[in-house]
């Protein structure tokens, strides 16, 4: 359901790696990357994406598996706070994925 059961608070200007699958195209190899197509927002800002793409593990999994990571801007208040990452492919139409519960703790 996309929340955490046992939330870690994160701290504020370091990046996290969000796991998913859906969001990229199929087709994609370890270790593949595109951040032209995917957004993501902490809390409803922005946010820069680092990478998106299929992770170099494990092999044999790029098709449903993919690989998202994001910087928390250093000035993100602590607690809790949302993230969406969304796609949208050449010729089509955006998709987000859930809306996630992210906690983030003081720099």
């Amino acid at each position: 359901d996309g929340t955490s059961t046992s939330p870690i608070p994160v701290p504020a200007g370091s990046y996290i790696q969000a796991y998913m699958t859906g969001l990229l195209p199929p087709g994609l190899q370890p270790g593949d990357t595109d951040t032209s197509m995917v957004t993501a927002q902490i809390g409803g800002r922005e946010v820069q994406v680092y990478f998106a793409g299929a992770p170099d593990y494990p092999k044999n999994t790029a098709d449903w598996y993919q690989q998202v990571n994001v910087a928390i801007p250093s000035d993100t208040p602590a607690g809790k706070t949302t993230l969406v990452i969304c796609s949208t492919p050449p010729g089509g139409s955006k998709v987000c994925g859930p809306t996630v519960d992210l906690y983030v703790k003081a720099s």
